[in-house]
């Protein structure tokens, strides 16, 4: 036996065998993934990532080799023969766990019983999610030390259970939720997901690069996207920089269940306000510097009518008198400047119109708000109806914090 692992250490290439080690597989089990699959990485990752308690109870690499061919073939077998009414299955599957989880109390035993019972019309076509997460976190009865603190001084109290510790499904959906105020990681998960369904058999939509431009602004570090994608069984490879689906971890269930979460959470009120929130920080940056305008003459004209506007504005109180208004104008620009306590908001609509004359233009349609952030829960001040009154009267002495947003009821209307 020594000799022949000799010989398998020296005809594989060490690299692959260092690469399966720094994942935490043991030498001696990398050694036997590799050489059955002919130095294929990726099937041997899958291998013992599918075979552990056959890998544990192994007394000879033979043994071991035999188990692998088994339940390779099998599980290769099974991903690529998922027949259209097993895909049938889990879309089904996956409605009756949306319907099923209004709240995640009340309703999760009713959640985990309707997709046990789904799950039976697959078995033999799908890997469950029940065996998935045997397979990668294992089974565990004891309580955290933290839990029996708590328990041990406040015997009513229920110490929450790990994300990691609750079933695919609710997982699937919980971080779907998380996700609601960064609509561009949704939307991007949604497209990745529907890609994987759409094209089962093409490898690079199962593959997903950590390092790239696209991956680090939209999804790195988005509460519950890397969560996400590890409850629909992707997993990290080459020292976390990138995440795969193999394909015979492919469940239907959990993938439809994943893409009607998230078209739910783009119906969703907190979504349609931060997409609208992006589309108003984009349009206010074009204002700002003026390439809102491609013809010159528009230009000319807006840089005339923005000096209109500034020479309507008071002069400024010296010496630090007066009232310091700060108006933050989206995320794009901060404006801050002292005002008079008998100064207007009229004044303050001038002294914002020399910044951008669409501005108040959509102040004054209502399209966009001005609100006191001061107040709680923060107030929209109604510029049309109160250009007479005095910052002292609408409460911005002897400072004030304003902020222009889109307006509330045209986010309602608002499309995701």
């Amino acid at each position: 036996m020594f000799q022949k692992l000799k010989g398998m250490l020296q005809g594989k290439d060490d690299s692959q065998v260092k690469h399966l080690e720094a994942m935490g597989f043991d030498r001696t089990h990398a050694l036997n993934a590799l050489e059955v699959t002919g130095g294929n990485v990726e099937e041997a990752v899958n291998h013992l990532l599918t075979n552990q308690e056959a890998l544990a109870k192994a007394t000879t690499i033979d043994s071991v080799t035999s188990n692998f061919h088994s339940n390779v073939d099998g599980e290769m077998r099974r991903g690529r023969q998922v027949s259209a009414a097993s895909l049938r299955a889990g879309q089904a599957a996956a409605q009756r766990a949306m319907n099923s989880f209004n709240t995640f109390g009340s309703n999760k035993a009713v959640l985990s019983n309707k997709i046990s019972q789904s799950k039976k019309s697959t078995t033999g076509n799908v890997t469950t999610s029940k065996n998935v997460k045997k397979n990668f976190q294992g089974t565990s009865t004891a309580k955290h030390n933290t839990g029996n603190v708590i328990s041990g001084h406040h015997p009513g109290v229920k110490v929450p259970s790990k994300m990691t510790e609750k079933s695919k499904e609710e997982q699937v959906l919980r971080c779907s939720q998380r996700l609601a105020p960064h609509p561009l990681a949704v939307d991007t998960l949604l497209q990745a997901l529907i890609s994987v369904r759409d094209h089962p058999l093409n490898e690079k939509y199962r593959r997903i690069d950590m390092t790239s431009k696209g991956y680090i602004s939209v999804l790195k570090d988005k509460p519950g996207a890397l969560d996400l994608l590890k409850a629909m069984n992707f997993i990290e490879r080459y020292e976390k920089k990138d995440l795969v689906l193999m394909q015979g971890r492919t469940d239907p269930a959990l993938l439809y269940l994943g893409i009607s979460a998230l078209e739910q959470v783009r119906e969703g009120d907190e979504y349609k306000w931060n997409k609208a929130l992006i589309r108003f920080n984009r349009e206010m940056k074009h204002i700002l510097d003026g390439s809102n305008f491609n013809d010159q003459s528009l230009q000319d004209s807006e840089v005339l009518k923005r000096a209109n506007y500034l020479s309507k504005v008071p002069s400024e109180p010296a010496n630090g008198a007066g009232a310091l208004l700060q108006v933050n104008v989206g995320d794009v620009l901060s404006l801050s400047r002292r005002f008079d306590g008998d100064d207007t908001i009229q004044d303050v609509v001038h002294w914002i119109g020399a910044h951008g004359t669409i501005i108040v233009e959509k102040l004054l349609g209502r399209e966009w708000d001005l609100v006191d952030l001061n107040k709680y829960p923060v107030q929209s001040i109604d510029v049309a109806d109160n250009m007479d009154k005095t910052l002292q009267v609408i409460g911005c002495w002897p400072s004030g914090k304003l902020e222009i947003r889109p307006a509330p009821s045209k986010e309602a209307s608002a499309q995701g």
